[in-house]
């Protein structure tokens, strides 16, 4: 199982790691998109589901938090902690399964749980559309970032091709406050037919999931959707790769 990122929690003395899944498979084998995208294939064979807890003094994996497959867990790619030394709460973004989990440490038990807070539902169109006859697309989140207040967390979604802001001042109740969108691969023009439970009429930002128009910079199309992010550390300035 590959690994993905790290994030530290000092106060804890522990660092937590993300499980990415197997690359030979994801990268070179090519597996059926509709079966793994969707998780009607075993995908927890090909894409991991796994937050490790690592004691950083003894050097030993203390804890593993398995996400579900089927609700949202697939492919942790991202983890964050809150800057402020003395809390502990982090938010952990799924690509496949698109959604966003509040990493946090249980007062009685002692051991630390995941509880999904955000998801962002799939848009689905036309099967000659999306490779692998797959009908439904995912936002396919790929990074995040805090300020430095730890009041806003800003998520990209780089398929549905949209950079959210969601208020995390109560860490365990958070709100989508914004939407920019920046490309993506869904467009109207490719024949949307359902957007996830929600009927297509909705035009507000925080409530789309995808681009109604292609982007065009310099008379180009923008085909790219947004991937990684930089906060400033005055927060005033998000920077988009």
């Amino acid at each position: 199982m590959f690994g993905g990122t790290l994030a530290i929690s000092l106060r804890n003395g522990v660092v937590f790691s993300t499980e990415w899944g197997n690359l030979d498979q994801i990268f070179q084998q090519k597996p059926s998109l509709k079966q793994n995208l969707n998780g009607n294939d075993e995908p927890s064979t090909i894409y991991g589901c796994g937050i490790n807890v690592w004691e950083m003094r003894r050097r030993k994996l203390i804890q593993t938090i398995r996400l579900n497959p089927e609700e949202g867990g697939l492919w942790p790619v991202c983890i964050r902690m809150l800057h402020h030394a003395e809390l502990t709460h982090g938010f952990v973004c799924t690509s496949i399964g698109s959604s966003i989990y509040h990493l946090h440490k249980c007062t009685r038990s002692g051991q630390f749980i995941a509880d999904k807070i955000v998801s962002f539902s799939p848009v689905t169109i036309g099967p000659t559309d999306w490779p692998g006859n797959c009908p439904e697309v995912p936002a396919f989140l790929t990074d995040m970032a805090i300020s430095m207040d730890d009041l806003n967390l800003y998520v990209c979604a780089a398929f549905h091709g949209f950079v959210a802001q969601l208020d995390i001042s109560d860490p365990f109740r958070p709100s989508l406050t914004q939407k920019v969108f920046l490309g993506g691969i869904i467009y109207k023009c490719i024949g949307i037919s359902e957007l996830g439970k929600m009927p297509l009429g909705k035009s507000t930002s925080t409530q789309r999931s995808y681009n109604t128009e292609q982007i065009k910079l310099n008379g180009k199309i923008y085909e790219g959707g947004p991937c990684r992010l930089q906060l400033s550390l005055d927060g005033r300035r998000l920077f988009i790769s």
